[in-house]
């Protein structure tokens, strides 16, 4: 097929020049932006458990040390988050399966790799995140140019990926959805490839691609569900000969962590129970709306006046996903609709029948995140070679949004992604700078207390009771402070009284508050002084 944006003349082939030009040089722009302030955002409790991951500890580790009723210098604490003794990579995988089956090993093992070689900082444990990043605007674009066989549709997907804040946003975290993404669109642009080309090579590409994305996330099976819709409706004969063998193999690999996931079925529940509470429709359809806004303009949940800029993108997203799975050619058709639909059915509608909020969570609408970003590359590449002008400004107008929003976010130390942990920044300041070096953290907070911990000075100590039950605070501390929840504050001063607690700084957490209303029992963290203590040592 002819590229979509062919003109006649010299004129015309020129504004296309200048066009793909602009596009690229925004896209670089975006791509850009991963490296500004990713070492200053805040390091928030998923990212901690990362970093005890990647150094080959466990919760249980922590806490069999930890959890002793004695102040422990916060070096100590660090230790379990790699500033220190690391596990070999075989305590990396072992960490993940006993403990967090749900997330499989690769992302781990490399950012293990890379921090045995460049540290354990916040800077070098979301360094790899950061490069995983600047591929997912690359494999976009090949992917809607394998897609649209268009260099204007291939050039708008690189610059709205590159732009796409969603994306900018979890290029500076330290997790796996970055990776996670780059394998989404490279199995997508691997997959037609090797149709077109009917090349044997491109199908170990794509079942080797597919093997590193399940070892990524398991919902990579969701983009594996779309290609098997885009199999079953287009392929024949040979081409779905090879699709079917290619999941096959891909899945008889996986098997192994397939096996560790539903031996610690329980511990997965455990963990991820907080998702499967229920929230009011009219909310978690607004949590779908912010979020699938997010993979193009996204200034924050408190900024509800700016909502009229996200209803134009989405308007534009509704009209695109419209041309693409009812006016293109069928290949076209076919994949878009599958690359759309999967997500939706698998990840968005269990939530409106088990009255669940899972698929509220952001980054559980990667694949959908995708799928519009290409949509809609393609369809305004479709536009810009009838109207180089006007949609060809449309286009810039767009991607500018974008980049500024994701400018915001990328210099803010606090935002959506992270902003549950929001008080980390100001409690650390009050005990760096207080008279007192104790502060004492409840059992059920050691997460968040890890990721704390790297902004704590040395001199700070911590003291984990090893039950609320039992809770003693340590009499050689005159004053300290406790970092818990109201009420598990009020345990605290029952059972080792007199103590008078104090606020010293109230988490108030502003998406919950916007999103969950009443919804949210969840009682915050906050810190609470106290002085002249006289209770029982531990």
């Amino acid at each position: 097929m002819a590229d979509l944006t062919m003109t006649r003349g010299s004129a015309g082939t020129r504004t296309k020049s200048w066009l793909l030009a602009g596009f690229l040089i925004v896209g670089l722009l975006g791509i850009a932006l991963r490296f500004i302030g990713f070492s200053t955002r805040l390091f928030w409790t998923d990212e901690g458990i990362t970093a005890m991951r990647v150094a080959g500890h466990t919760g249980a580790q922590l806490t069999a040390t930890m959890l002793d009723g004695r102040a422990h210098p916060v070096s100590e604490l660090l230790r379990f988050a790699g500033r220190g003794s690391q596990g070999s990579l075989r305590d990396v995988v072992r960490s993940l399966a006993v403990e967090d089956a749900q997330h499989p090993p690769l992302y781990y093992v490399l950012s293990a790799q890379w921090t045995r070689l460049f540290g354990a900082s916040i800077s070098s444990l979301r360094m790899i995140s950061v490069l995983f990043g600047c591929i997912v605007p690359l494999a976009v674009g090949w992917l809607c140019f394998e897609l649209y066989r268009s260099r204007t549709a291939a050039a708008l997907g690189f610059a709205f990926a590159a732009v796409s804040p969603v994306l900018v946003i979890y290029s500076q975290q330290a997790r796996e959805y970055a990776l996670w993404a780059a394998f989404i669109a490279l199995s997508s642009a691997i997959l037609l490839r090797a149709v077109r080309l009917h090349d044997v090579r491109w199908w170990v590409a794509y079942v080797v691609c597919a093997i590193a994305g399940l070892y990524t996330d398991p919902l990579f099976t969701v983009t594996l569900v779309s290609h098997a819709v885009y199999a079953a409706f287009y392929l024949r004969k040979k081409d779905l000969a090879a699709f079917t063998a290619a999941v096959v193999i891909s899945f008889a690999a996986f098997a192994p962590w397939i096996g560790e996931i539903l031996n610690h079925l329980r511990t997965i529940r455990a963990t991820n129970g907080w998702t499967a509470g229920p929230w009011p429709v009219r909310m978690l359809v607004e949590k779908w709306i912010f979020n699938a806004g997010t993979s193009f303009f996204d200034l924050e949940y408190e900024r509800g006046t700016l909502a009229i800029v996200l209803f134009v993108f989405l308007a534009l997203a509704v009209w695109a996903v419209y041309w693409n799975v009812i006016r293109t050619r069928p290949m076209q058709r076919i994949m878009t609709a599958a690359l759309l639909i999967a997500p939706v059915v698998i990840v968005f509608l269990p939530d409106l029948v088990l009255h669940q909020h899972r698929s509220s969570v952001t980054r559980y609408g990667m694949p959908l995140y995708i799928a519009l970003i290409v949509c809609v590359a393609g369809f305004l590449a479709m536009r810009i070679r009838t109207s180089n002008v006007g949609w060809g400004a449309t286009a810039y107008a767009l991607l500018i949004a974008g980049l500024i929003s994701s400018a915001v976010a990328v210099s803010s130390k606090v935002w959506w992604d992270n902003r549950g942990d929001a008080q980390n920044l100001p409690i650390s300041r009050i005990l760096n700078s207080g008279q007192s070096s104790l502060v004492v953290i409840p059992e059920n907070n050691w997460a968040r207390a890890l990721a704390l911990a790297y902004y704590l000075r040395p001199g700070i100590s911590v003291q984990m009771p090893p039950s609320q039950a039992a809770a003693r605070l340590i009499p050689g501390f005159k004053r300290g402070f406790l970092l818990a929840s109201p009420k598990d504050a009020a345990t605290f001063a029952r059972l080792d009284g007199p103590l008078q607690l104090q606020y010293a700084a109230r988490e108030e957490n502003v998406q919950v508050r916007a999103f969950r209303g009443t919804a949210g029992g969840r009682e915050f963290l906050s810190l609470w002084r106290f002085e002249n203590y006289t209770g029982t040592p531990p």
